[in-house]
């Protein structure tokens, strides 16, 4: 059974961009934030936006949309 927010992925990716800016590799600490990004919409778009966990970190709200 797939979790209900894949938190876990998102936290992890979010690690890494963490080191990645603390350690000076800028451009892909802003790769790793674009990665983020995209993990939330691919998840959103597996799921009802309606039902996308409110405790999923860092979620981008303004930008889930679900064609009809």
């Amino acid at each position: 059974m797939k979790p209900v927010c894949d938190a876990w992925l998102i936290e992890s990716l979010a690690e890494l961009r963490e080191h990645a800016a603390a350690t000076g590799l800028t451009e892909l600490a802003e790769h790793l934030g674009e990665a983020i990004h995209l993990a939330h919409l691919e998840i959103a778009a597996q799921q009802d936006a309606r039902t996308y966990p409110a405790r999923c970190p860092n979620r981008p709200d303004a930008l889930i949309v679900r064609a009809e």
